[in-house]
């Protein structure tokens, strides 16, 4: 039995590979734009990935399974927070009062991608129930 994982992750997080966790545990990683097969014991499973603490949604997945990792909009918007801090801290004339304005958004950044999930997974399709028509 085995689930097929399809990353579309666009340009976040291309650097490094995303952990792969079935019912908790570390199976494998996947790379942007790749495909992996994994292998599941039981009729349902439970799969999550997760990359530098952020993680995704969890999902139950059977045998056939084909699953998509997306990033989500709040993914997105986290990372527009370095740029929004330059800007504000541009505009600041207080050098001490602009490192810290720049830190604080750092952290609320960093806080905000523990908090929410920055990936999704969903289920577009299951092999095994795809029928297959008789050629004459």
């Amino acid at each position: 039995m085995s689930v097929t994982i399809k990353r579309k992750t666009g340009l976040s997080g291309v650097v490094s590979k995303m952990s792969i966790k079935v019912n908790g545990e570390k199976v494998t990683k996947i790379a942007n734009e790749e495909v992996v097969d994994i292998d599941i014991d039981a009729e349902s499973t439970l799969l999550r990935v997760t990359q530098f603490g952020t993680r995704s949604n969890q999902i139950e997945v059977k045998d056939g399974d084909v699953v998509e990792i997306n990033t989500t909009k709040i993914y997105y918007i986290i990372f527009l927070f370095p740029f929004i801090s330059l800007i504000v801290s541009n505009s600041l004339q207080d050098q001490p009062y602009t490192l810290n304005t720049f830190l604080m958004l750092f952290l609320g950044m960093l806080l905000i991608l523990f908090l929410f999930e920055g990936y999704h997974l969903k289920k577009i399709n299951n092999k095994s129930s795809e029928k297959t028509t008789p050629q004459s």
